[in-house]
């Protein structure tokens, strides 16, 4: 079992955390994912770079996450193909998830799954 750090975060690990949790809001992937992999290069937990995040460093990088889910909607647009394959991924998920007996209306324009 790792020993999880419980010293004081150092401005270089701030940067660290912000710049990955950033990278994966472009790139469409979830907070969640990014903590983790920052707490493996940090040796800390997932609960201690969210928590760490959510009340420290997410407030000082308020227009860079601005920034980031404009690049992410952006290259959306551009590369509609990436988003269709991830849409229909969530999708697919979604109604995996939900029994079999339960009707399905997808409307299409607003891409979200209602359960009628």
């Amino acid at each position: 079992m790792t020993i999880a750090r419980q010293d004081a975060w150092t401005h270089d690990e701030d940067l660290l955390l912000a710049e990955v949790v950033l990278r994966h809001i472009r790139e469409g992937s979830t907070q969640l994912k990014a903590f983790e992999e920052v707490g493996k290069q940090l040796s800390r937990t997932s609960a201690a770079c969210g928590f760490r995040w959510n009340s420290f460093v997410r407030k000082q990088y308020k227009s860079g996450i601005e920034l980031a889910k404009k690049q992410r909607k952006e290259q959306a647009v551009n590369n509609p193909e990436v988003e269709r394959d991830s849409v229909a991924a969530v999708e697919n998920v979604m109604i995996e998830e939900k029994s079999p007996s339960m009707k399905i209306k997808n409307l299409l324009p607003f891409r979200k799954l209602y359960y009628i």
